[in-house]
């Protein structure tokens, strides 16, 4: 027999079904590579894939069944059959097999690399120190302490790297450049700056440009000494230039670690950067850092160190409201809701319009049973954010536990509708 010519009908036919099973997966590969994995186009893409891939199973390996007789078996009435299993799609296999193995394999690929790079960027903090221009450099060896300090600082730590930019960034150059280096490098902190030296003065600026956005900390710091010039002969700037360095970047990283939800890792930072401060630093109060340790700790359900940072935030900056709140809710959660009461007297005497202290202490007030005091805690809250969802689902409890029943389903229809979770640690 002649093979069937096929027929343009049956050449589009096959065409348009080959494409519409591989289209899905050859536009997921496309929208994984610019970016779109967010997008409702790569979801309905990844489905239509799943789905292109069953569809190439079924071709490959679903089989007919056919029953054929084979003859008589002693009399006419008695048939010998047999069951013969064929391909169904026998054409198409050939062409089906080698689809899925792509299909597979390129899914190997992108997984593979996502788990890899999952594994290995596990947000990597750079610090790049560029070279601190000035005389004598070989003598002075400015650039060298600052690296060989930070070096020694950070160690310890596996997701954090110091490099160095063989080159110096000069003041006209300024911000702006060491900005776009640090973005070349993937940094987050750049470190740049000179120092200047006369018969008996020597001048020092050095800078420290932030590439991360942190609460209690601007986008760049400047450093600036007029010291003896003595001190550069026997270290001592350098020695002072490289803890004060090493403070501030630990520090930093510490408070990055807390905004992304890794107490774990902002406890160590911040541990290892009061290791390097002396008294009130230049660019960052040393109670700030308690108060971020001692959040973290809280977090992780630490109390007991928790209140300690708190004590220890408090001795240095005595009216830093948040702390007295979160040194309160510290006490209610070991239980202590007098002290934590106490606490949250000082914070709103310190700061009238704080409405979470209104309503951490509308909280301490209902464990101790005193209901009208929490609802007017819980009143004046709601006053100061009427947006607070929490403070509406708790004063419809607090009615409730009154037996204002109207008044509670008022408060938890207006919770339901601004279904907004507050973080009581400020």
């Amino acid at each position: 027999m002649r093979p069937e010519k096929t027929s343009l009908t049956g050449f589009l036919k096959s065409f348009f079904a080959w494409l519409g099973i591989l289209l899905p997966p050859i536009a997921t590969i496309i929208q994984y590579f610019s970016g779109n994995t967010d997008s409702l186009i790569f979801i309905v893409s990844i489905l239509s894939t799943i789905l292109s891939l069953l569809i190439l199973f079924y071709v490959t390996f679903s089989r007919d069944i056919p029953v054929r007789n084979i003859g008589f078996i002693g009399n006419k009435d008695s048939i010998k059959t047999e069951i013969m299993k064929r391909w169904k799609y026998p054409r198409g296999r050939k062409y089906t097999i080698p689809a899925i193995i792509v299909i597979l394999l390129v899914g190997l690929c992108i997984g593979g690399y996502l788990i890899c790079h999952k594994l290995c960027s596990t947000d990597k903090v750079i610090v790049l120190v560029s070279s601190i221009d000035g005389p004598k450099q070989n003598n002075y060896r400015v650039t060298e302490n600052v690296l060989s300090r930070l070096h020694i600082a950070t160690n310890q730590f596996k997701d954090m790297e110091v490099e160095f930019l063989d080159e110096t960034i000069s003041e006209k150059e300024g911000s702006v450049v060491a900005r776009e280096k640090g973005m070349q490098q993937k940094a987050s902190i750049v470190i740049w700056g000179w120092y200047g030296v006369s018969r008996e003065m020597v001048k020092l600026s050095v800078y420290l440009e932030f590439l991360l956005e942190l609460r209690h900390m601007h986008n760049r710091r400047m450093l600036d000494w007029t010291r003896a010039i003595k001190l550069l002969d026997s270290y001592k700037i350098q020695e002072d230039l490289s803890r004060v360095i090493s403070f501030v970047t630990l520090s930093t990283v510490g408070m990055a670690r807390y905004a992304a939800d890794d107490y774990d890792g902002s406890v160590e930072y911040i541990t290892k950067a009061l290791e390097y401060s002396q008294g009130k630093e230049l660019f960052l109060e040393k109670g700030t850092l308690y108060f971020y340790r001692a959040n973290s700790f809280q977090t992780k359900g630490d109390y007991d160190l928790a209140i300690s940072d708190y004590d220890h935030a408090l001795e240095l900056v005595p009216n830093m409201a948040e702390a007295l709140n979160n040194r309160g809710l510290a006490y209610a959660n070991k239980g202590n809701h007098k002290r934590c009461i106490n606490d949250l007297n000082k914070a709103i005497q310190l700061k009238p319009d704080y409405s979470v202290a209104y309503y951490n202490r509308a909280i301490s007030y209902d464990e101790l049973c005193n209901i009208g005091k929490a609802i007017d805690d819980l009143n004046k809250s709601i006053i100061i954010n009427p947006n607070y969802a929490e403070a509406y689902s708790n004063r419809a409890l607090a009615f409730i536990e009154n037996g204002n029943y109207k008044k509670a389903l008022n408060d938890c229809q207006k919770a339901m509708l601004l279904s907004v979770s507050t973080n009581i640690i400020s």
